[in-house]
């Protein structure tokens, strides 16, 4: 068990096991056939996902990009 996107999909290009990650994550992997999708029919449900910040003055262009990201 991993808490990070990259050391998942590392540990599954190595041959070390299966992994759940997004497709965004894996493109270039499958694409070079260094991964290979299984469960293709399996949909996971979607989750929440909630940007909690403290102001919404002076927010951080870091902050407002990301937050612009998850809107679309």
């Amino acid at each position: 068990m991993v808490n990070d996107i990259n050391s998942g999909k590392d540990a599954a290009v190595s041959g070390l096991g299966i992994v759940i990650l997004p497709n965004l994550a894996t493109e270039e992997e499958l694409k070079h056939e260094q991964l290979v999708q299984l469960l293709a029919a399996l949909k996971l449900s979607i989750v929440d996902l909630y940007a909690v910040f403290h102001s919404r003055e002076w927010i951080p262009i870091k902050v407002k990009n990301f937050l612009e990201f998850l809107y679309r």
